[in-house]
């Protein structure tokens, strides 16, 4: 009768190997790629606090600062998201 905690010797012991150059190559791809994605963060910083843009000058077309400051960084995010797609597509 087996024990039902025996050591099987037919499970290959894992080995530890030198990283290939596909490998490498694969960790600096997925690193450059999530450094991209810090470009994110720029709309987020610009429209974080209110108070810096909650004004109503300058007027640009008759809207206050205020809104297309905002409608400024829509246009800016949409930018910055075609940059990231384009960067990180071939990665």
């Amino acid at each position: 009768m087996r024990r039902l905690f025996s050591h099987d010797d037919s499970v290959p012991e894992t080995t530890h190997s030198q990283p290939t150059n596909h490998s490498i190559k694969e960790n600096t791809q997925k690193t450059s790629s999530k450094a991209w994605n810090w470009l994110f963060l720029v709309p987020f910083l610009g429209l974080l606090w209110p108070p810096l843009y909650a004004k109503n000058d300058p007027v640009l077309l008759g809207f206050p600062f205020f809104y297309w400051h905002q409608f400024a960084w829509v246009i800016v995010s949409s930018l910055l998201t075609g940059v990231v797609y384009l960067a990180t597509r071939r990665m």
